[in-house]
This record gives C-alpha cells, structure tokens and sequence, in this order.
C-alpha cells in the first residue's frame, strides 16, 4: 500500500470471511401450545390459591377480634382500604381481608 492512500473501509470487510446470516428458528407445534394453555388456566389458580391459603394462617373471624377487643386484649386497630390491621398487646399482628362480593 502506498503512503499516501486510505484504506477503504469496503476492502476491510471483503477480504474477511463471510459472514452467515443469524438465523433462529422456532418450531412450535399445536399440543404444546394446547398445553401452556391448560397449564396457565388450570394448574396457576390452584397454586395461587394455595399461597392464598398458606398466608391466611394469622387470620381470624370479626367476631373473635371483636370478643378480643372487648377483653381488652387489643393494643391498636387499623383499617387500611379493605384490610384490618390489628395489634394486640402480647405483640401479634392479625391481618384480616374483608371484601363485600
């Protein structure tokens, strides 16, 4: 090469290799589809509602909460949106949900 001449970016990328395409390819049959379907519609809400039901181990009945309060066994009552927060004094949280459907 002389010294005065550039290289050309084009005769750069000519004299290396080729180079392939990326290619991916997703083979996707029917049945599978079918079966995340299935999974996601009746193996989910079955799984979802045993996390629901390992949660609610520190729930109780109104009714008892308010026996509770009346024994003066209650330190403190909250009421967030549709929650019910209470403490009581040996220092347990009850969490309790109530919804009107």
């Amino acid at each position: 090469m002389a010294k005065g001449k550039k290289k050309d970016p084009k005769d750069a990328e000519s004299s290396s290799a080729p180079r392939k395409p990326v290619q991916v390819k997703l083979k996707i049959n029917l049945w599978t589809v079918v079966g995340v379907i299935l999974v996601i519609f009746f193996v989910l809400p079955v799984i979802i509602t045993g996390l629901q039901m390992l949660g609610s181990k520190n729930k109780v009945d109104i009714s008892q909460v308010l026996v509770d309060i009346k024994s003066q066994k209650v330190d403190k009552v909250l009421i967030e949106s549709d929650k019910l927060v209470v403490n009581y004094k040996d220092g347990s949280v009850i969490l309790r949900d109530f919804r009107i459907y």
